[in-house]
């Protein structure tokens, strides 16, 4: 097997994991259906190719959906992940660019020999800068505090996402359900 069709075979695989973890299934199942899978695109590939094997399965979300029909829901952690990772990414970046463009607007404007304070630094209300400029303007630093947004907000996300509550209530009957008639 090249390794071009080993990265196929895996890929796929892979996006079948993830599809079958957002519909529910459980990890042990999961586990099963990926060796079934492999070894199917390995039979399937000795006498097609590997990238026409993958292709022959069909888009992995359906054959996800039709395996995970009878699960109840369950969190969705990998989804959650996925999530918020990126929404972290971008507050950490757009958190350390606010300080700096802080610090270069403290340094532009020809303040030096004391530390120059911020009450509030668009979008990050309520979390405050500071900033020092040496006197020849050698050494500078800057700091803030309420860093605490870049980490509740991706939380946050990742809570939303991933919908933990399923834990409590996957087994139960809506309470909205009429009584069979």
């Amino acid at each position: 097997m090249t390794f071009a069709d080993l990265w196929r075979r895996e890929n796929a695989v892979q996006t079948l994991d993830f599809w079958l973890d957002y519909e529910g299934v459980p990890r042990a199942r999961r586990r099963t259906e990926r060796r079934e899978v492999r070894t199917m695109l390995d039979d399937l590939a000795r006498s097609e190719g590997m990238r026409a094997a993958v292709r022959s399965l069909g888009p992995m979300r359906d054959l996800a959906r039709t395996v995970g029909e009878g699960y109840p829901g369950r969190p969705r952690w990998s989804v959650g992940a996925a999530v918020a990772l990126p929404v972290f990414a971008v507050l950490l970046y757009s958190y350390f660019f606010s300080a700096m463009a802080f610090l270069e607007g403290v340094r532009a404007s020809g303040v030096t020999g004391r530390e120059i304070d911020s009450r509030t630094v668009a979008p990050w209300f309520g979390a405050r800068f500071t900033a020092f400029v040496e006197p020849d303007g050698g050494a500078f630093s800057v700091g803030g505090d309420s860093f605490l947004i870049v980490l509740v907000v991706p939380l946050i996300v990742f809570l939303l996402a991933a919908r933990p509550w399923r834990l409590f209530t996957s087994g139960r009957e809506p309470a909205h359900a009429s009584p069979a008639l």
